[in-house]
């Protein structure tokens, strides 16, 4: 399956769940703010394609994100 996650990092608590809860996708950048690994920006939107099997934790992470930042969508 390939899939998009895209973080709003205005929207962003910084509050870590993501990227402790799931390394593989997420990572802190320099203002404590979550980004997707190996992403890029559009804007202020962090955004990165994936083609693995870590869909549910990404998800699972996502969906416990406090500040609403993250949608993933299947592509």
């Amino acid at each position: 399956m390939k899939y998009r996650i895209k973080i709003d990092k205005d929207a962003c608590l910084e509050d870590g769940v993501c990227f402790s809860m799931d390394p593989n996708h997420y990572e802190e950048d320099d203002e404590g703010k979550a980004q997707v690994v190996g992403g890029h920006m559009e804007g202020n939107i962090s955004v990165g394609e994936f083609d693995d099997d870590g869909y549910e934790d990404a998800k699972e992470a996502a969906d416990l994100c406090p500040g609403e930042a993250i949608t993933i969508e299947e592509l």
